[in-house]
């Protein structure tokens, strides 16, 4: 077995990762995504809106050095795109890596915020019970282009739940290029929100 699959093995058998179908936050989960991937939880219904799934760089930006002008930026701009999710603009879709990668941080002050904003405001999540062949067909074609094993697999999830827009702040992984879903740059998608 490759490297990369046994370890979402072990990310899918982890014992701290919780996946639940009990409502999260404030809002409902009474149904479940679109006729395609029924395994994708939908959490609450309301008109459909802008899906946006955001990788663990870009929770963790506003962490980091805001002494440089680019990472400041880059904060700022996932702050806004946070407001947009948590005023219902645009909808989170996270996954099952989302949320292994939160929980692995060795800094309570990140994991513990990023966690309640990821558990909170989830409107579709890509659940590791659906680790199936499609999907690690769609991990190992991402990965054969360079692409690192967990941000495949962030990508994969992404695309699987029918996300319009994956953002992240990883300058290597954003050159990679599908048809099946648009990678940004926080600053870029607040740029392309506000034309």
């Amino acid at each position: 077995m490759p490297l990369g699959i046994h370890l979402a093995s072990q990310i899918i058998n982890e014992n701290s990762i919780q996946y639940s179908t009990e409502p999260t936050g404030g809002r409902k989960n009474d149904c479940f995504a679109d006729s395609i991937n029924y395994d994708i939880m939908q959490i609450g219904s309301r008109v459909k809106l802008m899906k946006v799934y955001l990788d663990n760089c870009c929770y963790n930006r506003p962490y980091d050095d805001q002494s440089y002008i680019k990472i400041s930026l880059e904060a700022q701009a996932k702050i806004k795109i946070q407001d947009m999710i948590k005023n219902n603009e645009i909808e989170l879709v996270s996954s099952f890596m989302s949320r292994y990668e939160a929980e692995k941080s060795p800094y309570d002050i990140r994991k513990t915020p990023i966690m309640k904003f990821i558990t909170e405001n989830t409107s579709y999540y890509v659940p590791g019970e659906i680790y199936n062949n499609k999907l690690e067909e769609s991990i190992k074609s991402i990965m054969a282009t360079g692409v690192k094993f967990k941000d495949a697999v962030h990508v994969a999830c992404a695309i699987y739940a029918g996300t319009d827009f994956f953002l992240s702040t990883d300058v290597r992984l954003l050159k990679y290029r599908t048809d099946s879903i648009k990678l940004l740059n926080p600053i870029r998608f607040i740029e392309e929100m506000e034309v």
